[in-house]
């Protein structure tokens, strides 16, 4: 088992063990309230039920995590945090509220913490051994919206990377978020073009910035009454740089959202998201790039 599939199926057995004790305490607070407090009143019932809401919130977050196979190393050491506070907020209870828990309370209070400390060191060592995606990725806030780049390095000549990505029906079979992609009119600079969505959406794009060899850019039509999306303002930079007989691509998205749900929506669910299919994109890509590079040598070599 490689150590990516290995981190997913820690952190799945951590979301469910999670998952189960807060359904448990979240429909039977009552009964657990008297099995853990010496005087249980209507606050610990409460208190219970809550934590009970609080894991489930947990699990859910967890199990989210570990289905991304773009797992890395922050995600880990992030859910670790929080079961280093579970840990630590045990410990304080059994060290200075001792008195109000019952024999079965304090044991129990004891075997869950050592259980998740047992998560917390495992999946912090599990970093240590993860290694990153070869495509680079980020989000961050850009003034009113959100600047979303994915950057990869390429054993490919940056003609053969510039070829690849101007080949814009090509675009299509990379990017998950396309079905299509129909040149309208014109070329380099002059470019217009269709894109379609998986569900055949569609939305037109016009070229904004063109250096040949090195960079282009699509401004996408917001304004136009059938676009499909939530957003304002969409544009995109496709940009290559030599590295000696090696070339980096890099991939950047302005977006601005029309309301603060769409963009909170973004952060908070669609992150993810959006990683999965910016680096699928930067992956497929290099593939590609590096195929046909080495094709030529190929070639060259049968002669």
């Amino acid at each position: 088992m490689s150590t990516r599939r290995f981190a997913q199926a820690l952190l799945t057995a951590n979301a469910a063990t999670s998952a189960i004790s807060g359904l448990a305490l979240l429909l039977l607070p009552g009964v657990f309230a008297d099995l853990l407090f010496a005087a249980p009143t209507s606050a610990h019932v409460l208190g219970t039920a809550l934590v009970g809401g609080g894991l489930l919130i947990f699990a859910f977050d967890v199990a989210l995590i570990a289905r991304d196979k773009f797992l890395t190393t922050k995600d880990l050491y992030l859910v670790s945090v929080a079961d280093d506070a579970w840990v630590l907020a045990s410990i304080a209870a059994l060290v200075f509220f001792s008195a109000h828990l019952t024999s079965f309370g304090w044991y129990a209070v004891a075997a869950v913490a050592a259980g998740v400390a047992g998560f917390a060191v495992s999946q912090s060592l599990i970093a240590l051994r993860l290694s990153p995606p070869r495509s680079r990725f980020s989000m961050a806030k850009a003034g009113k919206g959100f600047e979303i780049s994915v950057t990869r390095e390429t054993r490919a000549s940056a003609e053969t990377v510039w070829q690849v990505m101007t080949d814009h029906p090509g675009y299509a079979d990379v990017a998950d978020n396309l079905s299509k992609v129909d040149v309208l009119s014109g070329e380099g600079p002059n470019t217009r073009r269709k894109c379609y969505g998986p569900k055949g959406e569609s939305w037109t794009e016009t070229c904004d910035l063109y250096q040949d060899g090195k960079v282009f850019g699509f401004k996408v039509h917001t304004d136009a009454v059938d676009y499909p999306y939530p957003f304002k303002r969409v544009q995109g930079r496709w940009s290559v740089t030599s590295k000696g007989s090696a070339a980096e691509f890099s991939v950047v998205i302005k977006v601005e959202p029309k309301n603060g749900i769409t963009a909170l929506m973004m952060q908070m669910v669609g992150f993810r998201t959006i990683r999965a299919l910016m680096i699928n994109l930067a992956d497929r890509w290099a593939d590609r790039m590096e195929r046909e590079e080495r094709g030529p040598a190929l070639q060259v070599a049968a002669e």
